[in-house]
């Protein structure tokens, strides 16, 4: 992985631990849906687990402009990373 993605999910890992656990994606989805439902313009959906590169690099790839919410949690027992801009 690119040395720059990587230091951004080291800190963004520590400086951001939400520690929240889900079943399911689907169930993580909700649950971030339902933290920005008072937000305009919602998008750039982001997952990725921790343990996969692919879906790291295609994470850091999806962020837009304006806010973001991202947060640190467990799906289905494994680390991840979900996240959402908003705000245009």
């Amino acid at each position: 992985m690119d040395e720059h993605i990587q230091k951004f999910f080291d800190t963004f890992i520590m400086d951001d631990a939400k520690h929240l656990s889900f079943n399911s994606i689907s169930e993580a989805n909700d649950w971030i849906e339902e933290e920005l439902k008072d937000e305009d313009y919602v998008d750039c959906e982001r997952f990725a687990f921790l343990d996969s590169e692919e879906e790291l690099v295609e994470y850091y790839n999806r962020f837009g402009c304006c806010g973001s919410y991202d947060a640190y949690i467990t799906v289905e027992n494994r680390p991840a990373v979900i996240g959402r801009n908003f705000g245009h």
